[in-house]
């Protein structure tokens, strides 16, 4: 007994020394700097009814959002209050991991896992941002804990009912909770649990039907969700997308058993060798019901993130306290002296972290925000890479730019919508998604290609500082667009029904009004193909050269010209700056015609 006392006042020791280094970072990361954390309290303003200007600003899931509208509703316009769900969260995950695992592991390794996990740099860093991550890890940890003791006893309904309902609410708040409710499902299948897993499957469905009918507020639907998974795995290569994820997660994982103290790729090459023959080992061993189901829950998070990319280190958070049990039960053969040692030096390592970066700021470009502010009228439209965090800042509303594909998307948004304002943070493309692509990511690098050589706009505030651009469109420009889309639908409808001569006419009437858009101009030079009109079509190309530089489809139809007027060499260059551009702004679809038009090519000569 005394010894049970002395490890459970351990435990509010370490929790005492995170709760310390939480409130030490408690200014390390300003609410904006990720969008999504702007976007939560936008949302939770919305269904607590504090602000009606615009509902939805992202694909991102709501529950988390719904966590937060009571502070909605008591704080209105004070931002600084939604920071602290994270900090209690987290403690209190901590508290949920003891219970979880005090009847299966001995009480210093139990010690060991949630010191390692709690006093990480990546859970002390995130520790009062208004992320979802905090909320996600507390409710599956529950899951888990309710799992625990529905598999160590008898059926009981109101214990299923009970997990199903920790299970929705974990993917409420984040998508992943869908992996965590599969690989206990799938335990129970295996286990031959039937009746346990045919009440668990329907209590879950019934609980997450809101979130894919589109019923309610939460303004879902499947197919957002499966577009929004896909996005990034169709945007390129699908088998680049893994590999460079896979590199950089397996980099993020060193980093969180290590610390930002080894940086040279030589050290991170030995450490991750080390590293992966513990995990390996630890993963191995022979585990319960809870550690079978958790190494399920491990196998299709990662899996899914090779193909769905997360941001960087944050994906981890989820499944931290699981690699840090396979690490501590793949170390577990060795001395107790050398474990001891190892486990001390890590967390000094990570101790000395928390306390060394506690004074790095992410700030957000808030003389930009104010700016427009003051200088926009309330019922200016803006658009912007960050339209969560713009939109917190100034009130204006405010369109995310995440189904542009292409610049013809981007350009129709803009005038459709009648878009005032695009507002371009340089630092969320450089700085933050240099190597994971993920779907707001790939919007922001394509959002920058189109704007950089357009002429439809006027520099209206420039923050070097910032590294900030504000962008007023030009009204002519919105009238031309749409005046010349009109005609450009027509053509379409026409060339549908094979008529060419109709088409070609709707087509140029367009291209009269606007030949910059390349919606238009590639569908002209196309019929102009069809009629084998190769001097018009050539004459158009070369005219939109200077033009239109940012439309892989525009090369692609100039390769086809020159590949049908016998003019190899220039057929081959276009098609090649066709793969190239789709390749910058993961248009997967020009970019495999392309190749295989250059195949094609080869393969003739």
């Amino acid at each position: 007994m005394i010894m049970i006392s002395i490890k459970k006042s351990a435990l509010w020791l370490i929790l005492s020394v995170a709760a310390i280094l939480y409130i030490l970072n408690f200014n390390r990361i300003e609410i904006g700097y990720f969008n999504d954390d702007a976007y939560y309290i936008n949302a939770a303003r919305w269904f607590a009814g504090t602000q009606k200007i615009q509902k939805n600003l992202g694909w991102i899931s709501v529950g988390y959002s719904y966590l937060l509208t009571p502070l909605a509703k008591i704080f209105p316009e004070n931002n600084t209050p939604f920071k602290f769900p994270s900090f209690f969260f987290f403690l209190a995950s901590a508290a949920l991991l003891w219970k979880l695992f005090e009847k299966e592991m001995p009480k210093e390794k139990l010690l060991f896992l949630i010191s390692l996990t709690f006093l990480n740099p990546l859970i002390v860093h995130f520790s009062f941002a208004v992320m979802s991550e905090g909320a996600f890890l507390f409710f599956s940890l529950l899951s888990l804990l309710i799992f625990r003791r529905i598999s160590e006893s008898a059926f009981s309904t109101g214990k299923i009912f009970l997990l199903s309902a920790a299970l929705a609410a974990s993917s409420y708040i984040r998508y992943e909770g869908f992996l965590l409710a599969s690989a206990i499902l799938l335990y129970l299948v295996v286990s031959k649990s039937y009746r346990k897993f045919l009440y668990c499957l329907f209590f879950f469905l019934v609980f997450t039907l809101p979130l894919f009918s589109g019923s309610g507020t939460f303004g879902a639907s499947y197919e957002k969700y499966v577009q929004q998974w896909a996005q990034p795995a169709f945007a390129s290569s699908l088998l680049n997308l893994i590999r460079e994820n896979l590199i950089v997660y397996l980099r993020e994982i060193i980093v969180l058993f290590f610390g930002h103290f080894y940086k040279p790729l030589s050290v991170e090459f030995v450490q991750g060798i080390v590293l992966f023959l513990f995990l390996l080992r630890g993963f191995a061993a022979e585990k319960g019901a809870v550690g079978k189901t958790i190494k399920i829950y491990v196998i299709f998070y990662f899996l899914l993130h090779l193909i769905w990319p997360a941001n960087s280190r944050r994906f981890l958070i989820a499944i931290t306290p699981f690699l840090f049990l396979f690490f501590i039960d793949g170390i577990s053969f060795s001395d107790k002296k050398f474990i001891y040692a190892a486990i001390a030096l890590m967390l000094s390592i990570f101790i000395a972290e928390d306390i060394k970066y506690r004074n790095r700021i992410y700030q957000i470009p808030i003389k930009t925000f104010t700016f427009l502010k003051n200088k926009t009228e309330k019922t200016a439209s803006i658009t912007s890479d960050i339209p969560s965090t713009l939109f917190l800042y100034t009130g204006r509303h405010c369109y995310p730019l995440f189904n542009a594909q292409n610049s013809d998307m981007f350009f129709y948004i803009l005038a459709k919508r009648n878009v005032n304002y695009v507002v371009l943070i340089n630092h969320i493309v450089s700085d933050k998604y240099q190597s994971v692509h993920t779907s707001v990511s790939i919007a922001a690098r394509r959002t920058e290609k189109f704007v950089l050589d357009s002429d439809r706009y006027l520099l209206f505030y420039r923050n070097r500082q910032e590294r900030a651009r504000v962008l007023k469109i030009r009204n002519d420009f919105k009238e031309r667009f749409l005046r010349a889309r009109k005609f450009a639908s027509k053509g379409m409808n026409k060339l549908k029904e094979g008529k060419l001569k109709e088409a070609e006419r709707e087509f140029f009437a367009a291209y009269r009004i606007d030949s910059k858009i390349p919606f238009v101009t590639n569908n002209l030079i196309f019929v102009y193909l069809l009629e084998k009109k190769y001097d018009k079509a050539e004459f158009v190309a070369k005219s939109a050269l200077t033009k239109i530089k940012n439309s892989p489809g525009f090369y692609l139809i100039c390769g086809k010209l020159f590949n049908e007027k016998g003019k190899i060499r220039k057929a081959k260059f276009y098609f090649k700056k066709a793969d190239d551009l789709a390749q910058t702004l993961y248009n997967s679809e020009v970019e495999s015609i392309a190749k295989l038009e250059l195949d094609k090519l080869d393969e003739t000569q």
